[in-house]
């Protein structure tokens, strides 16, 4: 869960911050519910973070007004149609992740326009 490194600097700073996993993390959001503690980086869940399942991304993203994706490059356009669906008028997205991909053509692009492209085709804005 790539996420979890920026919850902490946003949760020490008074934001509330919805922690949400991958398909691959249920036992991470696991602990993270019921000891508020992530097993992998072996550190307590700051009292600002509220993790959700994947399975709950609808009720995670109602209402907020920015989205940080941390997911890793091979998870980008899983991302991008995952979110897509729920998003809403107004909402920020910031996407953490580095990298570049080959087009289908074989030119680089940057995977930060792929991740937008992905996420307008799905919520129907592009």
């Amino acid at each position: 869960m790539m996420g979890t490194a920026v919850a902490y600097p946003l949760a020490d700073r008074g934001h509330a911050v919805r922690l949400v996993g991958t398909h691959l993390d249920g036992d991470i959001i696991e602990s993270c519910r019921e000891r508020r503690y992530h097993p992998r980086l072996r550190r307590e869940l700051p009292a600002g973070v509220q993790p959700y399942y994947v399975e709950e991304i609808a009720q995670a993203l109602d209402g907020v007004e920015i989205i940080v994706s941390g997911v890793n490059s091979l998870g980008v356009h899983w991302i991008g149609r995952t979110i897509g669906p729920h998003l809403q008028p107004g909402q920020l997205i910031i996407a953490v992740t580095k990298g570049m991909e080959a087009a289908e053509n074989g030119d680089l692009r940057i995977l930060l326009t792929c991740w937008w492209m992905i996420c307008r085709r799905t919520s129907g804005t592009g």
